[in-house]
């Protein structure tokens, strides 16, 4: 149980983090992700954070993000997450949100935030190839 944001703020540090004291030689620090300060969405079920590498915190230089920043939420109940892939922040909370309480009106508006960044991302052929077997699977045939 999670009652505030910095609570909130080192647990998905360490969710994040944990594993990775092998990868380091003695001595240096077993951190390869940090939390963007000024990019935190609070909402009623908890917080979802930016996670990116020290080094870009540091600098500020787009050329020392790190392959696979992106958002972690942690809920007050307990519950850490990543959100990771190629859908935008807003639609990442839309799904997510879609799963925490899965009505019909939560799945459908998931599932158009999808659509419109399918379309935006250039990859309608992903939409139609990955809902494809939807097609004709549930529908009567009629004869």
């Amino acid at each position: 149980m999670f009652h505030d944001i910095e609570e909130a703020r080192e647990a998905a540090l360490k969710y994040l983090n944990a594993g990775l004291e092998g990868l380091f030689k003695d001595g240096e620090s077993p951190t390869m992700w940090a939390i963007a300060q000024d990019e935190v969405i609070e909402k009623d079920y908890g917080w979802i954070f930016r996670y990116v590498s020290p080094r870009y915190i540091e600098t500020g230089k787009i050329e020392d993000l790190v392959l696979g920043s992106g958002n972690v939420v942690v809920e007050r109940d307990g519950y850490i997450g990543v959100l990771r892939g190629i859908y935008s922040k807003v639609t990442w909370i839309k799904i997510h949100e879609a799963r925490r309480c899965p009505t019909w009106y939560r799945r459908l508006v998931a599932n158009l935030y999808i659509l419109r960044d399918d379309i935006r991302l250039g990859q309608l052929w992903a939409f139609f190839l990955a809902r494809i077997h939807l097609v004709g699977t549930n529908v009567p045939k009629r004869h």
